[in-house]
């Protein structure tokens, strides 16, 4: 992993998102993405930050 990157383990979410340090490796069962490779909208559903707006109903 690249040092003070941010990732996220689809394996783990509830840990959330997790900024990596020097020398950190994943291991093959690890799902991992990468927020700078991702797109914000599918970042924020995958790490619970939708804040998309919900339409009300009267």
């Amino acid at each position: 992993l690249e040092q003070g990157s941010v990732y996220l383990n689809l394996n783990d979410r509830k840990r959330g998102p997790f900024k990596a340090i020097g020398g950190q490796e994943v291991s093959g069962s690890e799902k991992i993405i990468a927020k700078k490779t991702t797109s914000y909208e599918l970042w924020n559903r995958v790490t619970g930050d939708d804040d998309t707006a919900e339409i009300e109903r009267p």
